[in-house]
């Protein structure tokens, strides 16, 4: 993978990049997209407006570098909106070759099994909706991951990757079924970052052509579940993200596929947030220990006519009490 990432042109780092990804909120308010290449299932891609644009990309994940002086919160800067803000539309131009589009928050990473692709010389517009994923302050302190069903990406279990997502842990998690199934893995991911974590050897074309003969063992690999029988399902253990949005493609008749003559050479992307969020899933603490505490000393005081202090109390006069007085004696 070293070798195809050496041989593979990085036009984010060109001064006069001929790909260009903007962003607009108004009708002549236009900034600049931060885009990285990144090491996907699908090979090295571009992400942009998303807070692992740093950590995810391609050249430290080949070379299992790992950065923990990067902070999510501080280092990716996104672009956001407002439910009153004017269309939002994101513009990437100036892409040669075909082109698979990934949709995803901006939490999350793109997930292979899910594309729109199209073919070269076009220009193709999305229009999407939001979802938004979010958490009450003090959550991630006041609870565990157990607790609340879901994972913060700076609390990271996984081996190959810097930060926690549910994709990237179904990614790790296709990894080892691959070297269980060939005792090898694909060139195309990342080296462990764990210093004394396994050392997995790289498979060679042929070690892949023979361990994948079968096309339902390639379809068992990519869905975690063997779809002819649906009943051998991988168990990856992967809990969803604390805080995201869920982007959904709605299709619209002005969504037309036309000549990318208008934009120049090459192929064209436009994504416009047609439906602002209106629905919001929040999460938050609704029953903690000291209500459980308060709960049992109410509970027991209706029936009993003790309170906590009266429990401690007789606690108290049957052993400390208790014991000091045979000392005494």
């Amino acid at each position: 993978m070293e070798l195809i990432f050496n041989l593979t042109k990085d036009y984010t780092t060109l001064k006069e990049t001929p790909i260009n990804t903007e962003t607009s909120k108004e009708q002549y308010s236009v900034e600049k997209l931060r885009t990285v290449p990144i090491l996907t299932e699908h090979g090295i891609c571009y992400m942009t407006n998303s807070m692992f644009t740093i950590h995810l990309n391609a050249f430290d994940m080949i070379h299992g570098i790992y950065k923990p002086n990067y902070s999510i919160e501080e280092k990716n800067v996104l672009v956001k909106s407002a439910f009153f803000d004017d269309d939002v539309g994101f513009l990437s131009s100036n892409m040669p070759g075909s082109v698979n589009v990934h949709i995803h928050g901006f939490g999350e990473v793109m997930n292979p099994v899910k594309s729109h692709g199209f073919q070269s010389q076009i220009t193709k517009t999305y229009s999407f909706g939001s979802i938004e994923l979010v958490s009450e302050n003090g959550l991630k302190e006041g609870s565990s991951v157990r607790q609340r069903n879901c994972r913060y990406p700076q609390e990271n279990n996984l081996e190959y990757y810097p930060v926690y997502t549910e994709t990237l842990c179904l990614q790790e998690c296709r990894l080892k079924l691959v070297h269980r199934l060939c005792d090898c893995i694909p060139h195309f991911y990342p080296k462990s970052l764990k210093k004394d974590g396994l050392k997995r050897k790289i498979c060679s074309y042929n070690e892949l052509k023979d361990c994948f003969k079968d096309p339902g063992r390639v379809d068992y690999v990519v869905y975690l579940v063997d779809r002819r029988t649906t009943e051998n399902t991988v168990s990856c253990g992967c809990t969803k993200i604390c805080e995201n949005a869920l982007l959904y493609v709605i299709p619209r008749v002005g969504d037309v596929t036309q000549s990318s003559t208008a934009f120049g050479f090459g192929n064209n992307l436009i994504l416009y947030l047609v439906e602002h969020p209106i629905i919001r899933y929040k999460r938050q603490i609704i029953f903690t220990f000291s209500d459980l505490l308060v709960n049992i000393g109410a509970t027991v005081g209706f029936f009993m006519g003790l309170n906590f202090l009266g429990i401690i109390e007789i606690f108290y006069f049957f052993t400390f009490r208790l014991f000091f007085k045979c000392i005494k004696r």
